[in-house]
């Protein structure tokens, strides 16, 4: 599990930030959050869905209908699809708030950092006058911009949640195994949207929640990627050696003509 440190000139004026070559730190999750102002990406590439836990929804990217796998991470490490949710897109940093904190800090998956003497490639944390690094401050911009859409984004869901249009998304999948419900995804129920009060109706677009209702709607037509995603998995998965015999025996079969001689 990633353990998160606030990146400081105390602990990282001299260390580097590992290169990330793939996406393979991402293969176990078959969900993801994402905020609304990537929802219009988003949508085209895979079906957004709501999860849930403790009572509160979060919008969410599906990338698999099994449980600790995402279909979108091929065996090698590359994204298979058309956009990289954002959770995914600025790893491995995070801004985090401590609980009790009025401030949030610039945090760093601590498997990320290097020391300077390491050779593996990486981009350092902080110049040689203390300042921060463009990579530092472009990470920081970017996930300060995606706080900000978060918390419009909760407040957007919830008003859904209040206005009672998410259901459970009953969703079954054919395979060799038999039909598969997937479990814990949740949808926009179209015809409560459609039957919503004038009042509640316009309660939901002041609140942000209708652009999110009509993008997780459409979305679930691409529910039909995962069927490509299979096949991709299946080609580029490494295909296994040819067995080696398991004697010399078998190898030099005594049963044929062919004689081999030492002389």
């Amino acid at each position: 599990m990633a353990k998160f440190v606030a990146i400081s000139k105390e602990h990282h004026l001299t260390c580097k930030c590992r290169s990330l070559a793939d996406h393979r730190f991402a293969a176990r999750e078959a969900t993801v959050p994402i905020v609304a102002h990537e929802i219009v990406r988003a949508v085209l590439a895979m079906p957004i869905v709501f999860t849930e836990e403790n009572g509160k929804f979060t919008l969410s990217a599906l990338l698999s209908v099994t449980p600790g796998q995402n279909l979108f991470v091929a065996p090698d490490g590359r994204w298979l699809g058309a956009y990289v949710p954002s959770s995914i897109r600025t790893y491995p940093f995070r801004l985090v708030t401590p609980e009790g904190a009025g401030q949030s800090f610039l945090c760093v998956d601590e498997d990320y950092v290097i020391s300077a003497d390491d050779p593996s490639p990486g981009t350092a944390f902080f110049e040689f006058d203390g300042t921060p690094t463009a990579m530092v401050q472009q990470n920081l911009d970017s996930l300060t911009a995606l706080e900000r859409s978060r918390l419009a984004t909760e407040l957007a869901v919830s008003s859904l949640a209040q206005a009672g249009v998410i259901r459970r998304w009953p969703l079954t999948i054919k395979s060799k195994e038999g039909d598969r419900t997937v479990n814990g995804i949740f949808a926009i129920d179209e015809a409560a949207l459609n039957a919503l009060e004038n009042e509640n109706f316009l309660r939901l677009r002041a609140a942000g929640g209708l652009p999110l209702a009509y993008a997780q709607l459409l979305s679930m037509n691409q529910i039909a990627i995962f069927e490509h995603l299979v096949r991709m998995q299946t080609q580029l998965a490494p295909q296994p050696l040819t067995p080696l015999p398991d004697s010399l025996d078998r190898l030099f079969d005594q049963t044929n003509d062919l004689q081999i001689r030492f002389d």
